[in-house]
């Protein structure tokens, strides 16, 4: 039986996956009001294509008593919040309160011969398996690593909103080990989901705790360079911006994935890997300029956008439509949403606020106020500003002959249109 630890916005659709795969699944959660709505079967996810894996939630043995919860578990997956601390690294503390738990489990088993596998999904910083974790379960229990118990790392590359997609057809399963007899453990968990051999990246867990920051910082730089592109080309009356990122995408070497005009990077996972990977360069006493002009380019991007508040005075817009509050489409997240903290800003300039968006409710936002429909927003605003791409919201285009339409991503289309564009001048 695979026990998972931690019931949130990753580790329920986890869960959900596996017992949709035939595993025997145990799931704790701290949170006695959830665990109460899952076991009544009376909670709904906003994940794409949640429908169809709702169904196996009467699989999931579901506790509130994380004792109760590993009872006849061989195997615990671990996807807790590790949230940034002040140096910007991931603090551990709630991975350790599980851990202890664990730790008493492990000690119960008498006869246990097998080691039990502890694998941690949630974001650590690197080095926390040598120098905390392998620590703690010897000092705290006298459990020796690989023989009393194997650690396995790993996180999941998945984006709130579509981890069901992800889970189907991850790029790469990222596994690091802590011995030969932790990889053939986690390995055939696995290989009774995946035939395809190129996607298993076994390694150590020092490797793979690094990759997991390296991975989403790269993708954060190429997210800034086409912001880059974008402002050059909007600076220099170049109307195709577009064009050219869809162009330059085409060279094997780029690629098109997240090379494509839009906002700044946000959400729980992007900025805060961006600086914990920081925070290790400088340990290390390793140059980090690159990761340091990475965010300059986006923090000056969500600047760009702060003080587009001047323009919008300037031509007398005084209500705002924003299409979208969430950090993206299909998540209720909030957490480093970017959206927010211009709403923020905006209503401080004297700025009305409308908004429409069909995954987060009951916000709670003095000066802003919510949308019912997408016909509402537009008969109440100047403006609207289009927060991040969903087809849903392609139906704004019907009123776009009586409403501007500031669309940073590029994505909504309408023949030769003047009230749709991704640089506001140019629709002021």
């Amino acid at each position: 039986m695979i026990n998972f630890i931690g019931l949130g916005k990753l580790g329920l659709p986890a869960a959900l996956f596996f017992a949709s795969r035939g595993f025997r699944i145990s799931g704790f959660d701290k949170n006695k009001d959830l665990v109460s709505k899952l076991k009544d079967n009376n909670f709904n996810i906003n994940e794409n294509r949640s429908h169809k894996y709702l169904k196996y939630i009467k699989r999931i043995k579901f506790n509130d008593d994380l004792q109760a919860s590993l009872k006849y578990s061989n195997v615990s997956i671990i996807t807790v919040p590790t949230p940034s601390k002040k140096d910007n690294s991931f603090s551990n503390e709630y991975i350790l309160s599980v851990l202890e738990e664990i730790g008493l489990f492990i000690k119960r088993l008498k006869n246990n011969k097998r080691p039990y596998l502890i694998t941690i999904a949630s974001t650590v910083s690197p080095g926390s398996f040598k120098n905390i974790f392998i620590p703690f379960m010897r000092r705290k229990f006298k459990l020796q690593i690989n023989k009393d118990f194997y650690f396995s790392y790993n996180p999941y590359f998945v984006a709130l909103g579509n981890c069901f997609d992800v889970f189907e057809n991850p790029d790469f399963l990222l596994l690091g080990c802590s011995s030969s007899g932790a990889k053939k453990k986690i390995l055939n968990i696995y290989r009774k989901i995946y035939k395809n051999k190129k996607l298993y990246c076994l390694m150590s867990l020092e490797e793979s705790e690094l990759v997991k920051l390296l991975v989403n910082s790269f993708v954060t730089t190429k997210i800034s360079y086409t912001n880059f592109i974008t402002d050059l080309c909007n600076k220099s009356d170049i109307q195709s911006a577009k064009n050219i990122l869809n162009t330059v995408g085409l060279d094997r070497r780029i690629g098109r994935h997240a090379f494509k005009m839009g906002g700044p990077f946000d959400g729980p996972c992007f900025p805060r890997d961006n600086q914990a990977l920081i925070n290790y360069c400088k340990k290390s006493k390793v140059n980090h300029e690159l990761l340091d002009a990475t965010i300059k380019v986006n923090n000056d991007r969500i600047s760009d956008i702060k003080t587009s508040v001047k323009i919008l005075q300037k031509h007398k817009i005084k209500k705002i439509g924003f299409l979208g509050i969430s950090y993206k489409s299909n998540t209720n997240c909030l957490d480093g949403a970017n959206t927010i903290n211009l709403i923020k800003h905006y209503i401080k300039k004297n700025i009305k606020i409308y908004y429409y968006d069909l995954y987060v409710e009951n916000l709670k936002l003095r000066g802003a106020v919510r949308c019912n429909s997408l016909i509402e927003l537009s008969k109440n605003v100047d403006l609207v500003y289009v927060s991040y791409v969903d087809t849903a919201f392609k139906h704004i285009i019907k009123f776009e002959k009586s409403l501007k339409i500031w669309d940073i991503w590029g994505f909504l289309k309408s023949n030769n249109s003047k009230n749709i564009s991704n640089n506001l001048l140019d629709l002021l």
